[in-house]
């Protein structure tokens, strides 16, 4: 990714993880990565709607995921960003934006 990508990451996410909002300097010494929503084996692309800075956490614990089951139900459900563009909550550590429109001819619906 080049520098000017992940500047605007950075800008746009306000130097905070874009999942928990952790400010990034919190970790001084650490750069918080750029997480791919929905990841590059899944066919996830390197534009800005299909990135997140995201703090070492919460990138860790979704790896390559871009579905999980959902406690409340036991459904497996597709994963959502949480970035202060879309329209989020702040309910959800996930948000509610759908990012279908970063995959390829994808076939991914809202889940409902």
């Amino acid at each position: 990714m080049d520098a000017a990508l992940a500047s605007e990451v950075r800008e746009r996410a306000g130097h905070a993880g874009e999942y928990c909002r952790m400010p990034e300097a919190s970790y001084p010494t650490v750069p918080f990565p750029i997480d791919h929503i929905i990841a590059r084996q899944h066919g996830g692309l390197t534009i800005p709607e299909n990135l997140a800075l995201s703090c070492l956490h919460d990138n860790t614990h979704k790896g390559p995921n871009i579905a999980g089951i959902d406690p409340l139900t036991a459904r497996c459900v597709h994963l959502h960003d949480s970035h202060p563009s879309s329209t989020r909550t702040g309910q959800s550590s996930w948000g509610t934006r759908n990012l279908s429109s970063t995959l390829p001819n994808s076939e991914f619906s809202d889940p409902k």
